[in-house]
């Protein structure tokens, strides 16, 4: 039985050491730190890769030296939700530069695609800042669609003394505003001059370090 056999087994009469082997420190690395700084490398190396991927596709302007970078197109002015004297002045002399008095001007703005609606309230802002300001035979200034939404407004820009351009800032139609110009231009339109609108008043102010009262 069971209980017998370490008695009747000649295997545990004796123990015998069949070799000495020295004894020796094993380590056993801790990979968890190493993966952990690879891993942030890893993160740290696509997060750049992603920012630069992001600005390569962000096409949307914040000043007017963005617009003319862009566009090639002189940038008339800005225009926000208030008015500032030191970007007024810019406007009403850069409208007084390039248009003639009397002349009937589109206002086209990039982002009124499906009708003039767009337009029409960067219509109404243009003319709120530069109301009284260039002389008595005012400007016409008419409100439009972008002329693909509209067989029409192809006819009408060929019968305009020129086209200003309204970019919204910090929105990305980069895209829509070169394709309106590539259209102009087609079109032999002559096109005047960019108008950057909506923009961030703090942070256009703060861009140029102009610390100026507004006027609602």
């Amino acid at each position: 039985s069971m209980e017998n056999y370490g008695r009747i087994n000649e295997a545990f009469d004796s123990i015998k050491n069949l070799s000495i082997t020295k004894a020796s420190l094993v380590t056993y690395s801790n990979k968890t730190i190493t993966a952990a700084i690879f891993g942030a490398i890893i993160a740290l190396v696509a997060s750049v890769l992603l920012l630069l991927l992001w600005d390569a596709v962000d096409d949307a302007v914040y000043v007017p030296e963005d617009c003319e970078k862009r566009y090639r197109l002189p940038v008339l002015g800005v225009l926000f939700d208030e008015k500032v004297d030191f970007f007024r002045n810019e406007l009403i002399a850069a409208i007084e530069k390039i248009t003639a008095p009397s002349a009937e001007i589109a206002v086209i703005s990039v982002d009124s695609i499906k009708d003039d609606v767009v337009s029409k309230e960067d219509t109404r802002l243009l003319l709120d800042n530069i109301e009284g300001a260039l002389g008595e035979n005012d400007r016409k200034f008419i409100p439009m669609a972008v002329p693909g939404s509209d067989l029409d407004n192809y006819r009408k820009i060929s019968t305009c003394d020129g086209v200003i351009l309204c970019v919204p800032y910090g929105k990305r139609k980069g895209a829509m505003a070169e394709h309106v110009i590539g259209q102009l231009t087609k079109h032999e339109c002559p096109i005047l001059g960019i108008i950057l609108v909506r923009a961030d008043k703090k942070f256009v102010a703060s861009y140029y370090g102009i610390k100026e009262k507004v006027h609602g």
